[in-house]
């Protein structure tokens, strides 16, 4: 008997250890995060957004009033249409860095000759 019990006992400590494990597993570990690139400050000088150069940046993800464009490094300007709303992120490279957070977005309603639109 006191073997019968002693073996449900291990059994249930068993079990808990296990699913213990097993919902360690799924939680955040903080220490294997990546930092995150800093967020570009894009702003208008005209009819161009610019934005300075993130360090460590692989490349920039413009969403250009609702559309997706990737641009390399080196690039730090877009020139926007009448209307066009432009938000700027950089990319990380996922093994060092994460992606930053996207910028404010900027626009311009300057009215350009329908030639340009």
């Amino acid at each position: 008997m006191k073997k019968r019990v002693l073996c449900i006992l291990l059994s249930m400590a068993l079990v808990a250890l296990c699913v213990t494990c097993l919902l360690a597993c799924g939680e955040d570990d903080d220490s294997q995060k990546l930092p995150q690139l800093k967020t570009p400050e894009v702003t208008r000088d005209g009819d161009n957004a610019v934005w300075k150069k993130v360090e460590n940046a692989v490349k920039y993800e413009l969403d250009i009033s609702g559309e997706t464009l990737y641009v390399d490094c080196e690039t730090t300007s877009y020139p926007l249409k009448r209307g066009q709303v432009l938000k700027v992120r950089a990319i990380g490279d996922d093994v060092n860095y994460s992606s930053s957070e996207w910028s404010g977005g900027v626009y311009t309603s300057v009215e350009l000759p329908d030639d340009e639109i």
